[in-house]
This record gives C-alpha cells, sequence and structure tokens, in this order.
C-alpha cells in the first residue's frame, strides 16, 4: 500500500509518516458532540498492522485499510434495507479505514476526510470533522510495538 494513492488527508499521511512501521499509535479523545462524556481511545495503526494480510498463525485477514471495501463484511445484514444516518454503501465502500475504537473501525469520510467509526452492527457515528481537529484535541496516550 502506497499512501500517497490513498484518499486520505495530508496530516494523516505526516503523522503516518512519524509512526514507526511495527507501531501503533493510541490517543485518548473525548467525543466531539458530546464533550462531558467519558473519553476513548482511539488506536491508530502503523504499516504494519494497516496493511497485515495474515495472523500469527498464518491464517488470512483483510487488511484495516481496506475492510470497508470487502463486499460482505459489513453490508450483507443491510441488503435490501435502509438505514437512517449510514453513509451509502458505495461511498463506505471507498473509504480508507484506518484503526480501531471500542470494537469500531476509524475511517476517513471519502468525500470530505472527516473521522467516523462504524461497529459491526452498521452504527457510524462522527468523531470530528478533520483528522486535524482529532490530532489537536486528542492526548497521546502510548505507543505499542509488535515484537
Amino acid at each position: 500500500m502506497n499512501i500517497q494513492e490513498q484518499n486520505v488527508p495530508q496530516s494523516y499521511r505526516d503523522l503516518f509518516a512519524t509512526i514507526p512501521e511495527k507501531s501503533n499509535f493510541f490517543y485518548e479523545y473525548a467525543r466531539r458532540k458530546k464533550p462531558t462524556l467519558p473519553k476513548r481511545v482511539y488506536v491508530i495503526q502503523g504499516f504494519f498492522s494497516l496493511t497485515r494480510e495474515t495472523d500469527d498463525n498464518g491464517e488470512k485477514l483483510i487488511p484495516t485499510y481496506r475492510l470497508l471495501a470487502q463486499k460482505d463484511f459489513f453490508y450483507k445484514s443491510i441488503e435490501g434495507n435502509s438505514i437512517d444516518k449510514l453513509p451509502s454503501v458505495e461511498v463506505l465502500k471507498t473509504a480508507f479505514a484506518f484503526g480501531f475504537s471500542d470494537g469500531g473501525i476509524l475511517f476517513f469520510y471519502p468525500e470530505n476526510h472527516s473521522v467516523w467509526v462504524i461497529y459491526d452492527d452498521l452504527y457510524t457515528e462522527l468523531v470530528a470533522d478533520t483528522f486535524d481537529e482529532f490530532l489537536e484535541k486528542a492526548t497521546f496516550q502510548r505507543q505499542w510495538d509488535f515484537k
């Protein structure tokens, strides 16, 4: 995967260049619309975990950055159904996933690079209007390195 070819904001490219290949960065961030709620932890993946295609046992994995593009991964359960506030499936399939939070997948909305999270029940939530906003308000917690 070449990050320069992906539909992501420049501020993400800049951060991605600083994350060691076999590391993930953990950030604490208050949700955008409800800052009085407890902060959540968001994991921004480095190259290794973002692009990993096999687990430690050799089993096939879908690389994180391609998770939302998978035909049946999320969308099988909504075929023929309409879900309010869910971005269109066609738009979601072009989104770049770059991390995790509370069991959800962090991704950039392709049309404006806002930061969202989607859960396996297809609940989506806006995290920040921009990645710059996320970085400005987030608190770096720790770096986790793969051995």
